[in-house]
């Protein structure tokens, strides 16, 4: 073995320009299945870090009446679910929560989450320091403890080890400090767009909240002895149970419960598997072309094999030879692919869209280390065992002659590296409408109408305090002095307030329409977004004004009810009548006696927009004046005349000289926000052009290698040729023939697997079928072109051959 290691090496430094394309091919094969293993590895495989994370799973209600797939639960619902049912061992519940501190420094919005005390027991974990949260402190008006996370601590406390117990100021209110987390620890959710920073006692009081008021996020651990499915069976007990106890609130409704693991990167999956795919055809595409210069290198080689048996080696002697030097290629080539893994680490987390679960515990661990050196091992079996065995199976009659031209050589290997030559064109063909599809796609949702204006408009989040803020005048107040000071601000157009902005709205809400029957609980219930807004929101954001009237300036408690809905929600609650002047509410349609219905009548229709995404189909929404509602947190809204960005410290400055202890967060543009609701799209978009750009690039190299090397064998016959009378357009001809018949049976089979694999795109596109005939024709003559420029050029060689020297080849 060491004598063969020492040959073997002594091989590749020989020929090394064979070694180095042969192990840059390796590398680039090797590498992008590393690097996109580590993701998997990351996201899909890798256990949560929490103890026993097998147990954990997640719950959420479903409406299949109303088509809610995926609603939080409810204070009321969620109590009930822990106290009634038998499976689980710990039940939790934690909400969105962002408290702004107000200690030495600027004031800041801190992302937050409110928990039930038995939250960090439910996932297994505990605090670095101190302790958890206790029962007493879920109770209204004694939720004062807080936890931090470990790099706020760091951030804001300088890593102060005798900081429990000590107190801080959040929204007003003094918060003892009773623990801090580990570093690392983020919340069981898969939304969660900033990673929480301090952890507050949830205050739970079923008597006062409604069964439908649904923010909760539930977590549960299941009994040891207990299966998901049994927990399933006994919760659609209870949740019926409570639909015939509350059949006005919870009548049709239902819980799905999946594992935790599951439920965070579930949706993952088929955009991670489809990338292992591309990875993985490239990877063949890589040994394919390794094989086909193995083989030439065999070829070259049959003197010294032959010689080699009539010295008396056994076969199985040269197949370990020849096996041991593509074990070194691949070694080497392996190395070289960790060093292009972790650089393509590097870049997929660059270039991810940031909202990926667990991305930042992607790395090239031992797991991945373990991964790419079978992956090297295997790579070397599959690429060097035909060649091997081809090679150790001279003709020695004819390969020991000297001076013979090998003809014989030429139709042995010939096929092999043919049939290798048109795999690569038809796994790149495949891998080329994938790209093509996606890309496609990706253009289809960038014509998309988003229904508003995004340029030069930069949003911030606000919220008040109830300390400061108890009443809805004083809020209503607040929010009128900020849009005139920021109206007045130099460099801003147009300013406004709403609850939400397109892209990030999706607060729904139900409501019912005068003078129709109140829907049955075993009915569908009207629902749209709901938004409350300031005057000027359509004109600062671009929404275009379809007919009807817009809000007054300022709208006090004791105006009538207004409202203004989209065209969307005209045409599906609407159809062949005018919306304006009917009226809807959001409030009890069947009040108690002595009770008035809160109506609000439609005095307008504007263009849709969309709620959450850009590639979802429009929903309903309808706006009413945010001054009638008491709204707490709102989003402020500023068109620029130059860059967006540029205004925030005046945002600041203002927001600041009403309210110092008032700050601005969630910054951003809408042109970010319009980015990234396409990121995604356009991540896996830019993946599979780029993996199937290389096998593109390899499939060229490989039809470019085949034609050259025939040329080379054929130098001989091509000189009989030319001096018989062949012209150079015959031997262009001929050439490039060979390369067509290649270049047509690969994009052949290539159009068949890509037909059968597409489907598995489906859930990834928009706009775009997955068996797009014009994607698949125009994929097909793009690889065509290329492969047959990839012929040109060794034909052109072969066309210009000096007849007397090539009769004299050999």
């Amino acid at each position: 073995m060491f004598q063969d290691l020492r040959f073997g090496t002594s091989m590749l430094l020989k020929h090394k320009a064979f070694t180095v394309v042969a192990v840059l091919t390796l590398a680039l094969g090797i590498g992008a299945n590393t690097a996109i293993f580590s993701v998997v590895h990351a996201v899909l495989l890798r256990a949560l870090p929490y103890a026993q994370p097998e147990q954990l799973v997640w719950i959420w209600e479903t409406s299949p009446k109303d088509d809610i797939k995926d609603e939080p639960a409810s204070v009321p619902n969620f109590t009930d679910w822990r106290s009634q049912s038998q499976s689980f061992k710990e039940m939790a519940a934690f909400a969105t929560a962002a408290p702004v501190l107000t200690e030495a420094g600027e004031p800041e919005r801190i992302p937050g989450t409110s928990v039930t005390a038995n939250f960090f027991a439910t996932i297994g974990v505990e605090p670095m320091l101190g302790r958890g949260f206790v029962a007493e402190e879920n109770k209204p008006g004694n939720n004062r403890a807080v936890i931090l996370s470990h790099g706020l601590w760091q951030r804001r406390f300088s890593a102060n080890p005798q900081i429990i117990g000590q107190k801080i100021t959040l929204n007003g209110n003094p918060h003892e400090i009773v623990g801090v987390m580990s570093p690392g620890f983020k919340n069981p959710q898969p939304d969660e767009a900033r990673p929480t920073e301090l952890w507050l006692p949830l205050a739970l009081d079923p008597a006062q909240a409604g069964r439908r008021s649904d923010f909760l996020k539930v977590v549960a651990r299941l009994k040891p002895e207990v299966g998901i499915n049994q927990a399933r069976a006994e919760m659609a007990t209870i949740t019926q149970r409570l639909a015939e106890q509350y059949p006005r609130t919870n009548y049709g409704w239902g819980v799905t419960i999946l594992s935790l693991h599951e439920r965070i990167v579930g949706n993952l999956r088929p955009a991670l598997w489809t990338l292992t795919g591309a990875v993985g055809f490239l990877l063949l595409i890589a040994c394919a072309n390794v094989a086909n210069l193995l083989l030439a290198r065999a070829a070259a080689r049959q003197q010294e094999v032959a010689v080699r048996t009539a010295l008396g080696a056994g076969r199985g002697r040269l197949v370990r030879q020849f096996l041991t030097e593509s074990a070194l290629l691949s070694l080497t080539g392996g190395l070289t692919g960790l060093l292009v893994g972790w650089w393509g680490v590097k870049l997929l987390v660059a270039l991810s869209p940031g909202n990926i679960p667990r991305l930042g515990e992607v790395a090239l661990s031992g797991q991945v280390f373990a991964f790419t050196s079978v992956l090297a091992i295997l790579t070397g079996v599959v690429f060097g065992l035909v060649p091997a065995l081809y090679a150790t199976n001279p003709n020695l009659s004819e390969s020991l002659k000297e001076g013979g031209r090998g003809a014989t050589e030429g139709v042995r290997s010939g096929r092999l590296r043919s049939a290798l030559v048109v795999s690569e064109i038809a796994l790149a063909l495949v891998m080329l409408v994938g790209a093509g599809l996606m890309t496609r796609s990706f253009l289809r949702l960038q014509h998309v109408d988003p229904g508003f204006n995004p340029e030069r408009v930069v949003t911030a989040l606000i919220s008040l305090p109830v300390s400061k803020y108890p009443e809805g005048p004083q809020i209503t107040a607040f929010y009128h002095q900020l849009l005139e000071r920021v109206r007045a601000t130099p460099g801003v157009e147009s300013a406004a307030l709403g609850s939400g902005v397109p892209l990030a709205s999706g607060a729904y809400n139900t409501f019912w329409i005068e003078g129709r029957p109140v829907p049955r609980p075993e009915e569908a219930q009207p629902d749209a977004d709901y938004l409350r807004v300031s005057r000027d929101y359509f004109a600062a954001l671009g929404i275009q004004f379809i007919r009807g009237e817009n809000f007054a300036e300022w709208y006090a408690d004791s105006v009538p009810g207004v409202a203004i809905i989209s065209q969307s929600m005209a045409r599906k609650y609407f159809p062949n009548e005018d919306p304006i002047g009917k009226r809807l509410t959001t409030g009890n349609p069947q009040p108690a006696p002595g009770q008035t219905v809160p109506w609000r009548t439609i005095i307008g229709i504007v263009a849709d927009t969309p709620s959450e995404r850009l590639d979802t189909p429009r929903y309903p929404q309808f706006y009413v004046p945010f001054d009638q509602t008491g709204q707490r947190s709102l989003t402020l809204i500023a068109r620029t005349a130059g860059d967006p960005l540029r205004a925030v410290g005046a945002l600041r400055s203002v927001t600041w000289s009403l309210d110092r202890d008032q700050p601005l967060y969630n910054i951003r543009t809408m042109e970010d926000l319009m980015a990234s609701s396409v990121a995604a799209r356009r991540f896996n978009m830019l993946l599979i052009g780029l993996f199937a750009g290389l096998g593109l690039v390899l499939a060229a190299v490989g039809i470019y290698g085949v034609i050259s090397y025939s040329v080379n064998q054929r130098t001989h016959e091509i000189g009989v040729r030319v001096a018989l009378g062949a012209g150079r357009r015959d031997i262009l001809r001929l050439i490039v023939g060979e390369g067509l018949v290649l270049t047509l049976t690969g994009v052949g089979l290539g159009l068949a697997a890509a037909f059968a694999l597409t489907r598995l795109l489906a859930g990834l596109l928009f706009g775009v079928g997955a068996r797009d005939p014009l994607t698949f024709a125009g994929v097909a003559a793009l690889l065509a072109v290329v492969a047959l420029l990839a012929c040109y050029l060794p034909a052109r060689r072969a066309a210009n051959v000096d007849p007397m020297i090539a009769l004299r080849h050999d």
